[in-house]
Order: C-alpha cells, then sequence, then structure tokens
C-alpha cells in the first residue's frame, strides 16, 4: 500500500540523515592524529544505539506489521512502476556508476599489486548500472525476459565489491575507521539477492523489505566517510537509491489482509432467463405425425423410436 510504502523509507530516511549526521561528528572528533580511536566516545555510543534501535524497530515492522504481505510473482509485476520517473532516476544512476567505474579504474589501477581486481570491480559497476537501467524499463513495461540476468549482475556487483573493500581494508586495525562500510555492503548483498529472488519466482516479500532498508540506512550511515574516495560514494549512492525505489515498488504493489489491493469481489451473475432453462429444439422435437415424409424424417423417426445411448453401436 502507498501509505505503508511512504512511511517505512520515509522513517528509514530520516534515521538514516540522524546516523550520517552523528557519524559526521564521531569522524572529526574520535580520531586522533595517528588515526586510532577513542574508546566509549559518547558519540560512538550514541551511533550504535541508533543503529541497533532501528534494526529492532525495523524487524518488529517487517516481521509483525506486515504479515500477510502478498505479492505479484515475477520481478516485472512485484516491482512495476506505471510513471516514468523510475526509469529517469535509473537512467541518472546508471550514468552516475559508468562516471564512477571510470574514476575508480583510473584512481586505483595504477597500483599495480591490485589492478586487475580493481578493473574487475570498475567493470561490474558500470554493467550494473546499465542493468539495473534496464530492469527498469522491463518492468515499466510489463516484460520480464532479461529481469533474471540484469537482477544477477547487481547481486554480483555487490557481492564483489564487499570482497574488494575487504581485501583494502584487512590489514586496519582501526575497526570503527570502516565498520559501517561492511555494515552496508554486507546487507547490500543481502538485499540484493532478495530482489533478484523475484525474478527467478523466488520472492521473500518481508525479507526484501527489511534487508533493504536496513541496507538502506547503512549506506547513508557510511556516506560521510567517503569523501577521499569519490567513486565509494557513486557506489553506495546507487545502492541505496535503487534498493530504496525497489522497496517501495514492492510495498506500493503489495496486498495486504483487508486491503483495497487484496479484495477482489466476485463478478455479479447475469439472471437466468426463463427460455434459457429449456432445452433447445432439436429436429427429432420439431417432428409432428403431419411432417411430410422425407429420407431425413425417416432416420429421425427411427432413432425416435429405437431406444439407445449416446455411444457408438457395436459392430
Amino acid at each position: 500500500m502507498l501509505k505503508k510504502a511512504l512511511a517505512l523509507t520515509a522513517v528509514t530516511i530520516l534515521a538514516g540523515a540522524a546516523g550520517a549526521f552523528i557519524r559526521v561528528k564521531e569522524l572529526a572528533t574520535v580520531f586522533d592524529d595517528q588515526g586510532l580511536a577513542q574508546r566509549f566516545a559518547p558519540v560512538t555510543t550514541a551511533l550504535i544505539v541508533l543503529c541497533a534501535a532501528f534494526g529492532v524497530f525495523l524487524f518488529i515492522v517487517c516481521f509483525s506489521g506486515l504479515r500477510g504481505m502478498t505479492c505479484a510473482n515475477g520481478y516485472e509485476n512485484a516491482f512495476r512502476a506505471r510513471s516514468p520517473a523510475v526509469v529517469i532516476i535509473s537512467f541518472i544512476l546508471a550514468a552516475g556508476m559508468c562516471a564512477g567505474a571510470y574514476m575508480c579504474y583510473r584512481s586505483e589501477v595504477p597500483v599495480l599489486s591490485h589492478a586487475i581486481a580493481v578493473g574487475v570491480l570498475a567493470l561490474f559497476a558500470g554493467v550494473s548500472g546499465i542493468a539495473y537501467l534496464c530492469l527498469s524499463i522491463e518492468a515499466r513495461r510489463g516484460k520480464g525476459s532479461q529481469t533474471a540476468l540484469c537482477s544477477l549482475v547487481i547481486v554480483v556487483f555487490t557481492c564483489y565489491y564487499l570482497i574488494i573493500s575487504y581485501k583494502k581494508k584487512a590489514a586496519d586495525p582501526v575497526l570503527l575507521d570502516y565498520v559501517y562500510d561492511f555494515l552496508a555492503l554486507c546487507s547490500s548483498a543481502m538485499a540484493s539477492y532478495y530482489v533478484a529472488g523475484f525474478a527467478f519466482r523466488r520472492g521473500a516479500p518481508r525479507r526484501t523489505v527489511f534487508a533493504g532498508l536496513l541496507s538502506v540506512f547503512f549506506c547513508i550511515v557510511a556516506l560521510p566517510g567517503k569523501t577521499d574516495t569519490l567513486y565509494e560514494a557513486f557506489f553506495l549512492i546507487f545502492i541505496a537509491v535503487h534498493l530504496l525505489i525497489s522497496v517501495f515498488l514492492l510495498l506500493k504493489n503489495a496486498s495486504f489482509p483487508g486491503s483495497a489491493n487484496s479484495a477482489h469481489p466476485a463478478a455479479p451473475k447475469t439472471p437466468e432467463s426463463p427460455s434459457s432453462k429449456e432445452a433447445a429444439p432439436t429436429p427429432q422435437n420439431l417432428l409432428t405425425p403431419d411432417s411430410p415424409l422425407t429420407p431425413e424424417n425417416e432416420i429421425a423417426r427411427e432413432s425416435e423410436s429405437s431406444p439407445g445411448s449416446d455411444d457408438a453401436p457395436d459392430i
């Protein structure tokens, strides 16, 4: 329903904005000149409490408040948008992902230690942006011929991006420096997996809503830490916006018990006319004793006089 879609997405954006504000304060005050973080800082505790509270709230809403939620089968039906705005936004996201892929390639490939890995990441980033554009077009047209392949591309991109980020940050002893990046990417991989399930007729609506909104929240919280690497900001924005749109459309097109979407009244029956109850006249019924003797009438009289069934006679 539209009201639930607007309410949940609005709460997620507001909670993410509050988390991003606290994260900015944390990055500015918690880390010292050597890059080490202070233990038990108030802003760090506040951000942890906010993340935990939002996660619990989202879990209760999705698995208790959305009980009975049902969606149409197929990606093109569950995420269908009648407005062209989704296609326009997906085109902008595709352009941003192509730009981010180019910046990723130019900035990271000169480092020969992981040139091939980052080059593959840039390739997946550009292709995933185009894949989401194709998904939006297919969903608007109501066709699902390419949704399976395109949704898989986005899943592969998020998983591969998570692996590359871990390889880059594995040697960093300060967990607070990148913990929200990993939370965002882990939830994004899970959400992309659930969204892709609709393309294979294996959709899980409530799990998709939970993972998608949780991913949007953590992506917004992680954005302030991406000021040095602009292409990663492009990647996080793409993940957050496309999952936010997907969850919004899923909730908007879903049916709930007692809602107008789930009510399908039966069509009224046409009153049966009295004449329809009578058997239709047959040539046998039209025969009278005064009927002229013709070969056809003679055969009809013989069939009336001889008892039998509708089965063919035995030979």
